[in-house]
């Protein structure tokens, strides 16, 4: 089938499917489908999928093998592989969802090659509901590796730290340019912790230039210095739930979560003592629950629902 778009935007190929699992265009061999616009603004391939169904949907059942692939390869510029938009004020971007229950598995995985580049890059608030980790190779054994997790709080917090000495009972530490250039004036807190027994240590003045600290006997002392992220010092922490937010009716919610988690939202109602959503809270809330066989794609039940 072959169509050429009239220069009023018209539609060079239109497939319309008209049963429930239809396919309006489908593409087999070495480029199943190939979609090209010969405009500045146009669209190479446009897909409109149902309110629970896909616009654009790719299948590849090899072991190393990739559904979608999107290459951008303008040699300068922000140009974009892959770019996801949402309208809704509940919306995402671009979702991603491993469907396997165990192993190490990626919902999203972002690498890049550069020293200076990032693998997964927000603009705007990073949350999740799991912890965060850095991972770190093993140094004796290459079949393990290390994983770290981040340190957290109530507030977005700075640091740094270090070790000096008293000299005629007096130090002065001046606080590095780059703590300088991303904390907040206010808020500051130093801790200091003498190097030896009978020290007498106390903090005289603080503030982003510089921090004196006065003791009887000249002793060597480590500091540790926090402030709070510029910015961002009335974070609200107690937000409306939109995290845990069961979908599915009647299916065990939340198989990825550490059991202890998935008891909090059996104590807050969210789910029943079995973990299956609690119908009266979802009402309570407005939450629209649906059954299983609505939802397009894998049965959700063998993982845990999102």
């Amino acid at each position: 089938m072959d169509g050429l778009a009239s220069a009023d935007g018209g539609v060079a190929l239109r497939g319309e499917a008209t049963g429930s699992t239809g396919r309006g265009v489908y593409g087999l061999g070495p480029e199943g489908v190939h979609g090209e616009s010969n405009t500045s603004s146009g669209t190479g391939v446009y897909g409109v999928g149902p309110a629970l169904g896909y616009g654009l949907q790719g299948r590849n059942s090899g072991s190393l093998g990739t559904a979608v692939l999107g290459v951008a390869d303008g040699a300068a510029g922000p140009t974009f592989g892959i770019s996801g938009q949402s309208s809704s004020p509940q919306g995402r971007g671009v979702q991603g969802l491993s469907l396997y229950g165990s192993g190490t598995t990626y919902g999203v995985r972002g690498e890049v090659f550069s020293p200076d580049g990032f693998g997964v890059f927000s603009v705007g608030d990073f949350g999740g509901t799991g912890a965060k980790y850095f991972v770190q190779p093993h140094p004796a054994d290459p079949s393990k590796e290390v994983r770290f997790v981040c340190l957290e709080g109530n507030e977005s917090g700075t640091y740094f730290r270090g070790t000096t000495s008293l000299k005629d009972g007096k130090a002065t530490i001046e606080v590095p340019e780059e703590f300088r250039a991303v904390s907040a004036e206010s808020g500051l807190t130093v801790q200091v912790t003498a190097q030896g027994p009978g020290a007498d240590l106390w903090v005289e003045t603080q503030d982003l230039q510089r921090i004196v600290v006065r003791g009887r006997g000249d002793v060597s002392f480590h500091y540790f210095v926090n402030g709070v992220r510029r910015g961002f010092q009335d974070i609200e922490l107690v937000r409306e739930n939109q995290a845990f937010v069961p979908v599915l009716r009647g299916v065990p919610y939340g198989n990825q979560y550490p059991q202890a988690l998935r008891d909090i939202l059996v104590e807050n109602g969210i789910l029943n003592p079995d973990y299956t959503p609690n119908e009266v809270t979802a009402a309570k809330l407005g939450w629209e629950l649906r059954d299983p066989d609505e939802v397009p794609g894998a049965d959700l039940s063998t993982f845990g629902q999102h």
